[in-house]
């Protein structure tokens, strides 16, 4: 435990009541929400400029994001070291994790930065048929790709503030990036007061312009720990080959997981905009952001769920874990549903709050009903998906992921031959959810997590 921070004890009893579990997942969701708002921000403010520019903005912000899934995997391996280092008291141990990995990260991010032109060229412009989709795409990214260096040290000061027991700060940290966000859309893309018409670039400029408002934000507060000043900052920066692979070693299953998840993903925008072109790939931006937000539910109940799991491993009480489990799915559902519900009844309300265009209001009704059933009918895929990746079966995880990932490329790829129509395309989503439950229904029924909740705990 760090200092002046109070000694937690596990109450596996209470930690099992629905209240509980509700409890401990709304911070993370919160934390989750204000992340996605960053991108949802975005779509807002291009849903009112132009159609063209809400297209791109969908597509070029999945690649945008698969370039951020490779820090962010880098990240949790970072994390993981920095999280034993101080459960053991080992200040200075943190310090060493956290400078390898800023030295690596900005550099990295500064390659990936240069070389975004010559990726975008080898990818989306080779794929997408628009011209004007296209050139609004490539402004989109390597506007914001220029500040990815500053992007994942975010990733990295954010996971040394949970590894240290600080995760408060993320709130304030994601809140000023949130408002920064905001009001340099509304200035840049639309031109207000001295501010040129900036359009599509004009989003990017201003994401990437938060990400320097929250860098400054963490560092500030890095700097009211004066504690931990001098052992982050201190001794030789120099790259240490032991400290890299080992954060590789715990990084890279989900590094290249995250990569092939948002590779299909960006593939299947690009099919959309092949065959249903710019209306079609505006609608699937604009379902996305939607969706995203009912996903959001699964991704905070599900890595709530996996924390439990583990303490209850911790607690020498593994026998639990399924009772837990099934607890946190229906509580999930049950803070779920009204959302749900409400999606499903007002649809022109909600579609109306991404885009002002009647036209594209009406034709995205069907497409977005298809992702409200889409993703309540897998939310138990989902869910128990995160709870296997948090309990350490981070390989058979991977491998379920990949599996999933191939044939949702492949049934796109299929589909795509037969169809125009957006809504059709995206029960592509179901299909990647029933794989994905399948693979992880094995790995849960595995002799291993069998072992593992029976208390046989040496079973990982």
């Amino acid at each position: 435990m760090t200092e002046n921070c109070p000694e937690v004890h596990f109450n596996s009893e209470n930690s099992l009541r629905p209240q509980s579990i509700f409890r401990g997942a709304m911070p993370l969701l919160a934390g989750l929400m204000l992340e996605q708002l960053i991108g949802f921000t975005d779509v807002l403010f291009l849903g009112r400029y132009g159609e063209a520019e809400l297209a791109a903005a969908g597509v070029a912000g999945i690649l945008v994001l698969l370039f951020m899934m490779l820090g962010w995997g880098y990240c949790v391996g970072a994390q993981s070291l920095m999280s034993r280092a101080n459960g053991g008291g080992d200040r200075a141990r943190v310090g060493i994790v956290f400078r390898q990995s800023a030295f690596f990260l900005f550099f990295a991010g500064l390659v990936i930065a240069l070389a975004s032109p010559w990726i975008f060229d080898l990818t989306l412009a080779q794929s997408i048929h628009s011209k004007e989709v296209e050139e609004a795409a490539r402004s989109y990214v390597l506007w914001r790709v220029a500040a990815l260096p500053v992007a994942f040290i975010c990733l990295l000061f954010r996971a040394f503030f949970v590894s240290i027991l600080r995760p408060r700060v993320l709130t304030v940290s994601s809140s000023a990036m949130v408002l920064a966000n905001c009001g340099l859309n509304a200035v840049l893309i639309f031109g207000l007061g001295p501010f040129p018409e900036l359009g599509i670039a004009g989003a990017a400029i201003a994401s990437a312009v938060s990400e320097v408002v929250c860098l400054i934000v963490l560092g500030v507060r890095l700097f009211m720990e004066k504690r931990w000043v001098e052992a982050v900052l201190s001794a030789s920066w120099r790259p240490q080959r032991e400290v890299q692979k080992a954060l590789f070693q715990l990084g890279r299953w989900l590094m290249l997981q995250e990569a092939v998840a948002f590779g299909v993903w960006l593939f299947f925008f690009v099919s959309v905009e092949n065959v249903a072109g710019e209306r079609g790939l505006a609608i699937t931006n604009v379902v996305r952001q939607l969706g995203a937000i009912l996903f959001l539910f699964v991704h905070a109940f599900g890595s709530t769920a996996g924390s439990l799991a583990m303490n209850l491993v911790g607690a020498k009480k593994p026998e639990l874990i399924s009772r837990a489990s099934r607890t946190g799915l229906w509580v999930c559902a049950a803070a779920m549903a009204p959302l749900a519900v409400f999606y499903a009844a007002k649809p022109e309300w909600v579609l109306g709050l991404i885009t002002n265009f009647p036209d594209l209001i009406e034709e995205a009704r069907s497409t977005y009903y298809v992702m409200i059933v889409s993703y309540m009918l897998t939310v138990p895929c989902y869910y128990y998906f995160f709870i296997i990746g948090t309990l350490g079966f981070a390989r058979a995880s991977f491998w379920v992921s990949i599996t999933s990932a191939l044939t949702y490329a492949l049934y796109v790829a299929i589909l795509s031959g037969y169809t125009t129509n957006p809504a059709v395309l995206w029960t592509s989503d179901f299909v990647y959810g029933i794989v994905l439950g399948i693979g992880t229904w094995l790995v849960w029924r595995s002799p291993q997590a069998r072992k593992l909740r029976e208390a046989r705990v040496d079973a990982l």
